[in-house]
């Protein structure tokens, strides 16, 4: 399982959510899971993706954290898209 983790100021997740939808549909993306949490100071957008590429290329485009978690262990950074 590949995750993206994406910080945004809370007035921009409107804006924001939409721009993650447009990207996903225009790159016919199907992520496994869509959510988000709220903190005090900013939004928390967690977005899980079966393919390593679709977990690089949605975290280079949004500026995210990305991890790939096996088995043994988690490790930052998806690879390059």
């Amino acid at each position: 399982m590949h995750t993206v983790e994406v910080l945004l100021r809370p007035g921009d997740i409107d804006l924001q959510m939409n721009r993650f939808r447009l990207w996903l549909k225009s790159h016919s993306v199907q992520p496994v899971s869509f959510g988000y949490s709220e903190r005090a100071t900013a939004v928390v957008v967690r977005v899980e993706f079966d393919a390593q590429e679709d977990a690089a290329a949605f975290s280079d485009r949004f500026e995210g954290v990305c991890q790939t978690q096996t088995a043994l262990a988690t490790v930052d950074d998806c690879g390059a898209a």
